[in-house]
């Protein structure tokens, strides 16, 4: 139930000039585009066409051609229209209030408890507010508490951009908070209502969607929309206001005409073909016209008189056209019979003058491309083509063809030469190789032909040479063998017969010693001669040396270098030399010219002493390990320059050369210092009361002795005092440390008992401790802080290292409101009953009564002091 200021009559209304403004921040938002330009009418010439550019950045575009891109091209005369749309998205600025309190004016005033008529707040829930109201939103939300006095007053109110015509879709969310009445909200833009009252369920708390059209008159640009409430219940007209949403979807538009001027009318004719010499004359004739021809003139007329494409642009009416016309020439007919012409008798000649398309006429009447000559006279022939003529003649005359004679063929053999002779008087001469003098000389097989020409008349003759071939055998380049070698000399040639340097007459010969040999081989009477050295190789001298005696694990090199020489070892190795450490008989040939030479030698082996120092041994720090190298009848040298058996060192690399029967031997070691134990119980430490500390001196592998004599790993040390230990490391070193432990005194905090104070009035909550630091759950850092209203307070008490706290929970008493009516007029017997409300609180009448209700039989003022 809703309770009204004592300020406040039943029936009266109090009109407030107060516009209360929620929040100080208020969003800036851009200009809507409300008009849209196309740009000027424009003109373009017949055949052109010309862009027509919408603006640019709209999701939406409609031609009145029916396209639907950003631009279009068009060629015909006519009005383009263009339409555009976008969407505005909500233009509210903070309308579902996540910003809180901001962005828009109001005539309530922003402020709790909500049990106060004329307030408003924004929050999540608002049974936080008023102890009657149910409502939670979507988020935070705004909620009015109006009353019966507030019809009229405008609650929300805000002021957006807008384009004329265009209509906008206003949408809001709203509930009833209280359980009766629930409001009448209207809207008003520009202070005129848009005819439609929104009234939310009934139901408590329940929300409904609520939404209407308005479009914007001609010439508004800005319009403040506002929402009222309309209703003035007596009780309720209570509400939730939230998600406030005002969008449209802008349609704008603009027309532009295009003209179209038509082009000059001309024609230069048809392409054509004239024939070489002739001229042509093109004239376009356009009345008022101006002319720009292909080479630049502007004469109204040019003569043609060769080929090439002719064009000219004429403008009239500040429109251009164009034509041009191809000029081609055809060449007169080439008619060209060659020079006069002096042919052998027998001979004929054909007289050509085809060319494609082409009609003829000779001398003697013929018509044909061609006429075939085999007489002396003169020919003339007349061409036809393309409409061009041209024509020519030739005369031609007769000469007899020379007689020509070589003579049998000859037969010679191979190296010789054969001369032929063609002379004849006046004549000139060509040889089948190209020679031009009255003889040939010939020494290889063929054919040899010749033309004698007198008079440009050729006669000819050939002779076919035959060369029999030198008998092909060969001996062989002169040679060296090894000594023994025997050299078989072979001739052999079919048909052939032989004489041998000595005078023998087989086909081969055996050289068994140095010297010269010769072979004659005669076949078909052609004689050849060849010749061919044989001579011996001298052999190496090969000495390995004496046989070798080695130390195992010692080599070798065995060897013998001989310039010009390869080597094939008992090994299999091919070099001059070889390294060897084992015991054998090894063996070398040396090989000159093909010729081997073998010497060989015995390696020996003795064994070696075996020395082992052992593994390598670890010793702490201050320790020493004793090497020992001891081997029967060796002799010792030790890196430290020690010559016995054995030596006791630290840490360090040591080594030792055994010798037994001359051969060494030697071994390494490495005696490694473990690093010295630790341990680090860490700096001596003061604790705050209570606390404990776990020294821990973990190390892997390790054992433990602690001042109790405990051997864990850690010791918790709960109380002050010096804590020590004894560690051994996992390499048996040992090391030892102490901490010590303190405690630190630390005073108590107490900020009392949870307590409940009056609405309106303060409580300070003190948490002073000298020399201390403070954090309190609001974020002060006082030591003390006042608070006036409810909630749990905290504070964090830091002293030194240690800190401590408190908290107290701090409740609020709202003053109850009382309500016993209005003054009442009674009839005698009659009685009436005076409710103090606030079920749960404490009463005290005037008359003494303690109870929530007092019945009233008597005349009087009565009055109740109500305590929650």
């Amino acid at each position: 139930m809703e309770h009204m200021p004592p300020f406040f009559r039943r029936g009266a209304r109090a009109a407030l000039a107060v516009l209360c403004l929620g929040g100080g921040v208020v969003a800036v938002s851009a200009q809507p585009i409300c008009e849209i330009d196309l740009g000027p009418d424009t003109t373009i010439c017949q055949g052109n066409s010309v862009l027509l550019q919408g603006p640019a950045g709209f999701p939406n575009y409609s031609w009145s051609t029916g396209e639907s891109s950003q631009d279009i091209t068009v060629s015909a005369a006519g009005n383009y229209t263009c339409q555009v749309s976008y969407p505005t998205g909500n233009l509210v600025t903070n309308g579902d209030f996540t910003g809180g309190n901001l962005g828009f004016n109001t005539m309530f005033n922003y402020g709790t408890p909500l049990t106060n008529e004329g307030n408003y707040w924004i929050g999540t829930n608002a049974a936080l507010y008023h102890p009657q109201f149910q409502g939670t939103g979507n988020g935070q939300f705004m909620m009015v508490n109006a009353g019966w006095m507030h019809s009229g007053w405008r609650f929300w109110c805000q002021t957006l951009d807008v384009c004329p015509g265009q209509t906008y879709v206003i949408s809001f969310r709203a509930a009833s908070l209280a359980t009766v009445n629930p409001p009448v909200l209207a809207w008003f833009v520009n202070n005129t209502w848009t005819g439609v009252d929104h009234v939310p369920p009934a139901t408590q708390g329940q929300w409904q969607n609520f939404n209407l059209a308005w479009t914007a008159p001609a010439g508004t640009y800005s319009a403040e929309f506002c929402i009222q409430v309309s209703s003035g219940w007596g009780t309720g007209n209570d509400f939730g206001f939230d998600d406030v949403d005002i969008r449209s979807t802008v349609v704008l538009s603009d027309q532009v005409t295009v003209n179209v001027t038509p082009l000059p009318a001309f024609d230069l004719g048809p392409d054509i073909t004239l024939c070489d010499g002739q001229s042509l004359t093109l004239d376009p004739a356009v009345p008022g016209g101006a002319y720009v021809w292909q080479d630049g003139s502007t004469n109204p007329s040019i003569v043609v008189s060769t080929a090439g494409n002719y064009a000219v642009d004429v403008t009239a009416n500040g429109c251009s056209a164009s034509d041009d016309v191809d000029v081609s020439y055809n060449p007169l007919p080439v008619v060209d019979l060659g020079p006069d012409l002096d042919l052998c008798t027998g001979e004929t000649t054909v007289l050509d003058v085809t060319q494609a398309g082409a009609s003829y006429g000779w001398s003697d009447g013929s018509g044909a491309s061609t006429l075939t000559v085999s007489g002396p006279g003169t020919y003339g022939v007349t061409v036809w083509l393309n409409n061009c003529i041209a024509s020519d003649q030739v005369d031609i005359a007769y000469n007899p063809i020379p007689t020509v004679e070589l003579g049998p063929d000859p037969s010679i053999c191979a190296g010789e030469q054969v001369t032929f002779d063609a002379n004849t008087p006046g004549a000139t001469y060509l040889w089948q190789d190209g020679s031009t003098g009255p003889t040939f000389t010939a020494s290889t097989a063929g054919i040899v032909d010749v033309e004698v020409t007198v008079n440009n008349c050729t006669g000819t003759d050939a002779a076919s040479v035959l060369v029999n071939p030198l008998p092909v055998f060969d001996l062989g380049p002169d040679v060296t063998v090894c000594p023994g070698t025997v050299v078989n000399l072979n001739a052999t040639v079919p048909g052939g017969s032989y004489l041998w340097q000595d005078g023998s007459t087989g086909p081969t010969f055996a050289a068994n010693a140095p010297g010269t040999y010769s072979v004659d081989v005669t076949v078909a009477n052609c004689t050849t001669t060849d010749v061919i050295v044989v001579d011996h190789y001298a052999l190496p001298v090969v000495d390995l040396g004496a046989d070798v005696v080695l130390c195992a694990g010692n080599s070798a090199t065995l060897g013998v270098t001989i310039p010009g020489s390869s080597y094939s070892w008992s090994t299999g190795a091919v070099t001059s030399t070889i390294t060897t450490g084992t015991a054998g008989i090894y063996w070398v040939d040396v090989i000159q010219n093909g010729c081997p030479v073998r010497d060989s030698v015995t390696v020996s082996v003795t064994p070696l002493p075996v020395v082992d120092l052992g593994a390598d041994p670890s010793v702490c720090p201050g320790d020493l390990a004793v090497l020992d190298a001891t081997i029967a009848g060796g002799s010792y040298l030790w890196s430290t320059g020690a010559v016995t058996p054995t030596i006791s060192v630290g840490p360090g690399a040591y080594d030792v050369q055994v010798t037994v029967n001359g051969c060494p031997a030697s071994d390494a070691i490495t005696v490694i210092g473990f690093p010295g134990a630790s341990v680090d119980l860490g700096n001596d430490t003061t604790l705050c009361p209570g606390e404990q500390i776990l020294l821990d001196a973990t190390q892997a592998g390790a054992s433990y002795l602690w001042q109790d004599g405990s051997i864990a790993s850690t010791f918790l040390a709960a109380s002050a005092g010096t804590y020590t230990i004894d560690l051994t490391d996992a390499n048996g070193c040992s090391a030892t440390d102490a901490i010590l432990v303190q405690y630190a005194t630390q005073q108590s905090i107490s900020l009392g008992n949870d307590t409940t104070i009056c609405q309106g009035t303060a409580l300070t909550l003190d948490a002073t401790v000298p020399g201390a630091s403070y954090t309190w759950s609001t974020g002060a850092t006082t030591s003390a802080i006042t608070v006036s209203t409810a909630g749990n307070y905290s504070v964090v008490v830091q002293q030194g290292n240690c800190s401590n706290g408190d908290a107290i929970a701090v409740q609020i008493s709202v003053p109850p409101v009382v309500d016993l009516g209005n003054d009442s007029t009674l009839c005698p017997g009659e009685t009436v009953v005076l409710n103090a409300g606030n079920t749960g609180s404490q009463f005290v009448w005037n008359t003494g009564a303690t109870s929530q209700t007092l019945t009233v039989s008597q005349a009087g003022t009565y009055s109740v002091t109500v305590t929650n």
